[in-house]
């Protein structure tokens, strides 16, 4: 029994804290299809975690955005009612319901960066709540009451943190932050769109444990939007399944992951890695790619934290060329530091990094190695065309443009995108294929060896299936080496040759992938796993 599942199943039903009855939001003119919900209707129930899972574009960010009154210009609900506690928020003069959006009901975003004020510290942001909704508290009483949700959702040091801007922490810490502004008042209705996304897997833990532990003490019902079936199976009460706009399965959780009724359930479910790795395959006789020799890399704090962290500590790694090695750890733990020092992007403290001679020709690292990053949206410059972005970096490097344009027309195509792409904005694609366009944009460059930090952790299931296949295509075809940087071990069960595992700057295991999943000798690789959500609920 998940700890969601634990409710007590003989209460007497609660009138739900919000309904949706009918609701129909209206797109922009232009956009592909004329609704980006159309007719949905749902209850959710006092304690109840109730889950939308379902691709990109089937609407369910659109229904949280429509509740909170986010919607974006040009998007409008044309028809239906949105209840809260029998009241319909639709009806609600404006200020009313800006009061009830922040206080009773609250929002956990996908992407933190976008949504905290980059000259802000987070201290000063989270209590910006509290100096909006509950006026009469003292500065003392703010202070301690903001200090306390940052210890709540285990954020180190937080009074360290509470100075700190948003760049000047991590994902996951910038993650919990959002999740501390969003928790501070107690919400009735919270809503969690793709909360633990960029989350390592025991820090996603202990977030869901938090949200649970929310809805218990206080009620709250919990509408989670995710893609990640692992935490359906984990956190989820009921379940409902979009696509299109549509509704297209709903019912409890066990009905629905275990015997749905559905084609397209059954797809996204499928679609899910399994987290035993497929039988070790025989590498290429390779030459060495790549050899690291006791790595170092400290930061010396800024004005918010004078002490030294030490980011990377003492590390050696090699990498042959044709191999796949994937990274893993918790959030801090180095991974994404080794990365950009790789990458060139940083210089390293101490210690050393050789790479073998480029086939290529290619004498400038950064022209050699090439990254793949979570978030194409920041990646890929909204201003310039497709075509543009491919082939800036070949034509800096001294390839001509002719050569250039036609190799951007052949990558474009291997990424399973027609040619018309190139003339086309970032904007004008899908998540999934912006990161297509951001793989293309990397192998155009000839590397010898392609970093992917965090690649397809923000995709959905179905399409993270895609990029992984089209990567592991395009290494073996090309012969590339790969680093592969990843907080989802079931992704790294599947593309990997060899794992390595880092925490707090260090490795602490490192071997082939059928090795190190089957029969971990560190105890943090253990626990990783076993922090791994919807592990042992399956079916």
């Amino acid at each position: 029994m998940t700890m969601a599942h634990a409710l007590a199943s003989n209460a007497a039903p609660l009138a739900p804290v919000l309904s949706l009855r009918g609701v129909t939001i209206a797109l922009p003119e232009g956009a592909d299809r004329p609704h980006a919900v159309e007719e949905i209707s749902f209850d959710l129930a006092p304690g109840e975690i109730l889950c939308v899972v379902g691709e990109s574009g089937s609407g369910k960010s659109a229904t949280s955005f429509a509740v909170m009154n986010l919607l974006a210009r040009g998007m409008n609900v044309t028809s239906g009612q949105i209840l809260f506690n029998g009241d319909d928020l639709l009806a609600l003069p404006t200020e009313a319901r800006r009061k009830l959006s922040g206080q009773a009901l609250s929002m956990i975003f996908q992407e933190p960066m976008t949504a905290l004020n980059p000259v802000q510290s987070v201290g000063q942001q989270i209590e910006e709540v509290l100096v909006i909704h509950e006026p009469g508290l003292s500065r003392a009483a703010r202070r301690a009451r903001m200090l306390e949700m940052l210890a709540s959702v285990h954020l180190p040091d937080p009074a360290a943190i509470a100075k700190a801007r948003p760049h000047q922490i991590s994902g996951g810490q910038r993650q919990r932050v959002m999740i501390a502004m969003a928790l501070i008042l107690n919400p009735s209705v919270l809503i969690a769109d793709e909360p633990t996304t960029a989350l390592d897997v025991t820090t996603q833990k202990q977030i869901l444990k938090l949200i649970d532990n929310l809805r218990r003490a206080s009620g709250a019902g919990v509408l989670f939007i995710t893609h990640d079936i692992g935490v359906v199976r984990e956190i989820a009460d009921r379940v409902i399944v979009m696509r299109g706009g549509k509704i297209v399965e709903a019912g409890p959780a066990d009905q629905v992951l275990n015997n749905p009724r559905e084609a397209y359930t059954q797809q996204l479910i499928d679609a899910v890695p399994p987290l035993e790795p497929p039988p070790p395959r025989a590498l290429p006789e390779g030459p060495t790619l790549l050899e690291i020799n006791r790595l170092g890399k400290a930061f010396g704090g800024g004005f918010w934290s004078s002490r030294r962290v030490d980011a990377v500590r003492d590390m050696d790694l090699r990498l042959s060329q044709g191999e796949v090695l994937s990274i893993v750890g918790e959030s801090g733990s180095g991974k994404s530091t080794l990365a950009r020092i790789v990458a060139g992007l940083v210089p390293p403290t101490s210690g050393s990094i050789a790479l073998a001679h480029s086939p290529h020709g290619a004498s400038s690292r950064k022209q050699r190695v090439q990254m793949v990053f979570q978030d194409p949206n920041r990646s890929l410059n909204p201003r310039i065309r497709i075509g543009a972005s491919l082939i800036e970096g070949p034509m800096n490097a001294g390839v001509s443009r002719a050569k250039a344009l036609d190799r951007s027309a052949q990558l474009i195509a291997r990424v399973g995108l027609d040619p018309s792409a190139l003339q086309r904005y970032p904007h004008q694609f899908s998540g999934g294929q912006r990161q297509r366009i951001c793989i293309a944009r990397a192998l155009a460059m000839e590397p010898d060896l392609l970093i992917a930090d965090e690649a397809v952790s923000a995709l959905d299931m179905t399409v993270q299936k895609q990029v992984l296949e089209l990567l592991s295509e395009l290494q073996r075809e090309l012969g590339l080496g790969m680093i592969f940087i990843t907080h989802d071990l079931r992704v790294a069960a599947q593309i990997s040759d060899r794992i390595c595992v880092m925490q707090k700057g260090q490795i602490v295991e490192q071997g082939r992938a059928v090795d190190v999943f089957n029969a971990p000798a560190s105890a943090y690789t253990r626990q990783l796993l076993d922090a791994m959500p919807g592990r042992g609920t399956a079916a």
